[in-house]
């Protein structure tokens, strides 16, 4: 029996149901159970590294997790060998995918935002396979090509700023022309595919909670004209999880399930994470520099990777 199905079948008198708000609906119903109560007695779990017992807090946090915090999830990866490190992740990405029912494997944002998994970068240093590779030997789907690192920069002479950008970037030693763009923020012609749309946290927050509606009718825009969006974020993604700041009542964890659905149904977004507005300016150049090999790459695992050494 497939494993995420496995834990849709009621302990209490043995029904079964295709889905967990189904479940959860009976276990309420017919056996006033809430889920939380029913797995952790029925269904116990501890964590691989420590032997403690793991908290419930969501079905699929609680049948695709195997630890209680990242610590113990990597300290655990380094008992194993690189080839056992290798044969988890696949097992993980494919539990993952079919609880999901993803055609595609998660992308490294995606994946830094995934209890069970660790970004794709990390899957790598710990199994010492690429990606790509990791994702072909379980016969699953790639958007990006991970292998690719050494991306040709066409120099950037001019910047074109959208009229209705509030708050933006400065670009001393380039020509600056402002002029409505169809979507995004920054391009470097007012009819190119590619454009960039900057936000501050806050902003993040308010597009992917109450704007999302809007914000994805701009990227269905751009989709209509084979345009793409990449959405460079002035604030890390620990500082988005995990907020010290309360932007508003919506979660990191909402905020980010909302960006995933969105990176799921879009194949002509992207999102990537600066450390500062600086940065996010800087990055915003080098993307603008990087036309439409953008569209091939992986952001956030490129600069994860390679930043340092650009």
């Amino acid at each position: 029996m497939d494993k995420n199905k496995m834990y849709l079948k009621c302990k209490v008198c043995g029904n079964d149901f295709d889905f967990f708000t189904d479940l959860k609906d009976h276990l309420k119903n017919y056996h006033k159970l809430p889920a939380k109560t029913y797995f952790e007695s029925n269904w116990k779990r501890i964590d691989r590294f420590d032997g403690t017992k793991l908290e419930y807090k969501t079905f699929d946090q609680y049948t695709t997790y195997d630890f209680k915090d990242k610590k113990n999830y990597k300290n655990w990866l380094k008992t194993l060998s690189r080839e056992e490190c290798g044969d988890y992740f696949k097992h993980k990405l494919l539990q993952y995918c079919d609880l999901k029912n993803l055609e595609y494997a998660p992308s490294q944002v995606e994946c830094q935002t995934i209890s069970c998994l660790i970004p794709a970068s990390s899957m790598e240093g710990f199994s010492g396979l690429n990606y790509n590779d990791i994702c072909e030997s379980i016969n699953l789907k790639t958007r990006f090509n991970y292998k690719n690192k050494d991306i040709p920069l066409t120099p950037i002479d001019q910047i074109i700023i959208d009229t209705r950008e509030q708050k933006p970037f400065k670009f001393k030693d380039r020509i600056v022309i402002e002029s409505k763009l169809e979507y995004g923020d920054y391009s470097v012609h007012p009819n190119n595919k590619l454009a960039v749309e900057r936000k501050s946290l806050i902003d993040l927050f308010g597009t992917l909670s109450g704007g999302r509606e809007r914000f994805e009718k701009e990227i269905q825009r751009a989709k209509k004209t084979d345009g793409y969006i990449v959405v460079v974020v002035e604030s890390t993604l620990n500082n988005m999880l995990y907020q010290k700041q309360k932007f508003s009542k919506a979660s990191g964890d909402f905020i980010a399930h909302n960006m995933r659905q969105i990176l799921r149904n879009y194949d002509n977004i992207q999102f990537v994470f600066c450390d500062g507005r600086e940065e996010a300016r800087v990055k915003t150049i080098h993307i603008l520099g990087m036309n439409e090999n953008v569209f091939n790459i992986d952001l956030q695992y490129y600069f994860d990777t390679t930043w340092q050494s650009l």
